[in-house]
């Protein structure tokens, strides 16, 4: 049962049905040995890989009130409405400095995308490949989001939200060589991604940016695209696919935590009740 890769999808808040996921499959010890993230699933990944159950949870829901976490104050004195410095720095080095020791030593390849500001392009960081301070800084920039979280500067290149360009990394998690994915979505199966009207945004802040451009404009196609490969794959057997098994009212900055803790709830019993499918596919990909 090794020759198998995790993808996770980003999406806001609403990854906080990856953690419900993968805290499903750190209480029945299912580690891929491949992880490829994106966004907030790069988060997710992190506490996936570390073998923290419940830390993707406390991340998502447990400052949600706090100032620090989202507000126009952070705004006013950073930037940008999202406090990224609290999210990845205070919190994981202050607050959960325990979590992540394992981090280092897993044995599993943990890979995270961020898009490039000035190419548009995707920019992959592998945990064996970098040191843990520069990985985590890719994380943070993979998490950061269009108009609310600023870039990330890592290697000296300015870095954003991952999923712009590659909203779901399966064609990344076959080129490593996983010929078949797990793949944790976070929008219902019958999801279609509709144009984004960000014209107006986009030519006041970025102006002289055109390939950043033209990949938020192509967002919808590129992200449609990826769900018909990834039926194409289910019905070849080469993907197993865990989405929401209902439509959830969350928003990318969702504030609400009893809808947060309903859909992190609706992500462990869809995982549960996928066990046994998941560990039959699993056989078929041993063999």
């Amino acid at each position: 049962m090794d020759s198998f890769g995790l993808v996770l999808q980003g999406g806001g808040m609403r990854g906080i049905y990856t953690s419900g996921v993968l805290d499903c499959f750190l209480e029945h010890e299912l580690i891929a040995p491949y992880i490829i993230a994106v966004s907030a699933g790069a988060c997710n990944a992190l506490a996936y890989v570390a073998r923290e159950k419940g830390v993707g949870k406390y991340m998502f829901i447990e400052h949600l009130c706090d100032m620090r976490h989202f507000s126009l104050r952070n705004l006013y004195r950073h930037g940008c409405m999202v406090g990224m410095d609290f999210i990845f720095e205070e919190l994981p080095r202050r607050i959960l400095t325990s979590s992540f020791q394992g981090l280092a030593q897993a044995p599993e390849k943990l890979v995270v995308a961020a898009t490039d500001f000035k190419t548009g392009e995707s920019i992959y960081f592998s945990k064996d490949e970098h040191d843990q301070e520069l990985f985590l800084l890719a994380v943070r920039a993979s998490c950061s989001i269009p108009l609310l979280s600023g870039t990330v500067c890592v290697q000296g290149a300015k870095m954003l939200d991952g999923g712009l360009a590659d909203p779901i990394p399966i064609g990344k998690a076959i080129e490593d060589g996983n010929e078949r994915n797990i793949i944790v979505r976070t929008g219902t199966e019958e999801f279609i991604r509709q144009p984004a009207n960000l014209a107006w945004a986009t030519d006041r802040l970025f102006p002289r940016y055109k390939h950043l451009m033209r990949v938020v404009f192509d967002h919808h196609r590129r992200y449609n695209d990826t769900l018909a490969r990834i039926r194409q794959l289910r019905e070849e057997q080469r993907a197993f696919v865990i989405a929401p098994s209902r439509p959830m009212n969350i928003r990318r900055v969702e504030r609400n935590r009893n809808r947060l803790m309903e859909l992190y709830t609706l992500g462990y019993e869809d995982a549960n009740r996928s066990l046994r499918p998941l560990y039959q596919w699993l056989e078929k990909v041993r063999l």
